[in-house]
Parts: C-alpha cells; structure tokens; sequence
C-alpha cells in the first residue's frame, strides 16, 4: 500500500517535469501543420454539433456556426501550406475527438452548452498557445500564416469567454 502512494506522488511530482519537457521541444513545422489541421477538425466538427442541438442556447449555436466556418477556411489555407511544404494530413476525426463530441451531442439545452464552451475555450487557448509558437518559425509563409490566424483566434477565445459568462449569469441558482 505505502509503495503505491510512494508511486502515485512520484508519478505527480514527475508530471510537471514532463510536461515543462514537451514544451521545450523545438518547434516542428510538420507538427505545427498536422496538430493544427486535426484541431480545425474536430472545431468544424463540434460546431456542427452545437448547431444540431436544437435545445442548445442561441448563443451557444451561433458561436458554434462561427468556429465551424471560420475552421473550414482555416483548413483550407492549411491543406495548402501542407502540400506546400509536402507534409501529410488526414482528414479524419481522431477517435478521442470523436468520443468527446459524441458525448456532447447526448446532452441537451444548459447542459450542452455548458460542455460545449468548456470544449471550447479550452481547445482554443491550446491553439492560441500553437499559434504563438508558430509565428516564430522558421518559415516565413507558416509563421505569416499564423501570424493573420492569431487574431482570429483570440478574439473567437473571447467571445467563446464572454458567452459563458452570459450563460452562467443566466443560469438559476
């Protein structure tokens, strides 16, 4: 028992060195291309799911509409630095997306919303914090390119912010 919790504390004061690791890996312009064609997928994805919850709020729905379209172009624009720069991409939805948007489309009303914006804001900081690293590449077509889908981002992150915060307001207690 007292090895388990030894290793159970060990495994978490491991983690922040794991993860403080991953992030100092150098910038790969092929992961770059791949992480952010995947992310636009599932985006496009999850944004048709919150516009196909007919119970889902308003708001929730167009912010849903939105990200899907403004995805698609961005995909479009990546598909084309991809053949650019001869990098491989799938099309396909990673299976772990597609549980988590599955289990999305289950829920109704308040409760969608809810988890979709969660989905949300917190795939969309992870690109922002993607993007950022890709304004410093090394090529400048892909750092261009990140540099004009930056702003995009952050001000889709914000208003992502701002209908959570209208939801939650709304919410009884």
């Amino acid at each position: 028992m007292k090895t388990a919790a030894a290793f159970a504390v060990l495994a978490l004061a491991a983690a922040p060195v794991a993860a403080q690791q991953q992030q100092q890996q150098p910038f790969q312009p092929k992961d770059f291309v791949q992480q952010a064609i995947q992310d636009n997928i599932a985006d496009v994805e999850a944004g048709r799911v919150a516009q196909g919850v007919q119970s889902a709020p308003a708001a929730v729905q167009q912010l849903g509409q939105r990200i899907t379209a403004s995805s698609i172009a961005m995909n479009g624009d990546l598909a084309k630095l991809a053949q650019r720069m001869n990098i491989p991409v799938t099309n396909q939805l990673i299976p772990q997306d597609r549980q988590e948007l599955d289990r999305m489309a289950t829920l109704q009303g308040q409760d969608f919303g809810r988890q979709y914006l969660q989905y949300v804001i917190s795939d969309l900081r992870h690109d922002i914090q993607l993007y950022q690293q890709a304004t410093q590449a090394e090529d400048p077509m892909l750092a261009h390119f990140a540099r004009q889908v930056l702003p995009t981002l952050e001000e889709t992150y914000a208003l992502a912010q701002q209908v959570q915060e209208q939801q939650t307001a709304q919410q009884p207690r």
